[in-house]
């Protein structure tokens, strides 16, 4: 505590220092931002994520958490769009065209997230998903104490979490087509003509 204590006396006296007359200002409140704009609600994708976990773990958060430098954040986000980043379809996407940090995957807004292929969808279709990626959510919360990192080892997932992610994954499966995927292969076959033939829209 006494370590935060006088990190925040810190701030207040480079703030008083300052030249700015807004940032003199703010010597008032040390323990907190400058700017405030974090958004409403928002997805956090970790930039860097074991090559051994099936899913990516991410989170789902409102504005009373900021995130660090060390993720990617897709602010107002739904709980539609953290279904389908979530699902074995949007991983094996990423496994794909991610680049590396050594053998982990390096998630990139640019690579991953904006080259993938979005279904077209329906408004009952999108509340389905919504519903199934809620319950996904909402049963990581039964391993209170268990951080993300422990969840998502492949070793240590608990099954009642992997059935919820399936659940979402056959849902999500079926926003691309009614006959279901063989394999990652199968999958990655399918997405990669979807996006060869919105790229010549």
């Amino acid at each position: 505590m006494l370590a935060t204590q006088a990190r925040v006396q810190k701030v207040a006296e480079t703030r008083r220092k300052s030249p700015d007359k807004g940032t003199q200002k703010l010597a008032l409140r040390p323990h907190q931002f400058r700017d405030l704009n974090n958004p409403s609600n928002y997805i956090l994708v970790p930039s860097v994520s074991s090559e051994r976990r099936i899913y990516v773990p991410l989170g789902f958060f409102d504005a009373n958490v900021i995130s660090t430098n060390l993720n990617f954040i897709l602010p107002h986000a739904t709980l539609y769009e953290f279904g389908i980043l979530s699902s074995l379809l949007h991983n094996d996407w990423m496994r794909l065209v991610a680049g590396r940090l050594k053998s982990d995957y390096r998630y990139s807004a640019t690579v991953v997230y904006n080259t993938f292929p979005w279904p077209s969808v329906t408004p009952g279709q999108r509340e389905e998903i919504k519903r199934l990626a809620e319950e996904m959510y909402l049963t990581r919360d039964d391993f209170p104490g268990r951080t993300l990192a422990e969840l998502y080892d492949p070793d240590k997932m608990p099954p009642s979490l992997l059935a919820a992610h399936q659940a979402l994954d056959v849902a999500v499966d079926k926003l691309y087509r009614d006959k279901p995927f063989r394999d990652a292969a199968d999958r990655l076959n399918y997405l990669l003509a979807r996006y060869e033939g919105l790229t010549k829209k």
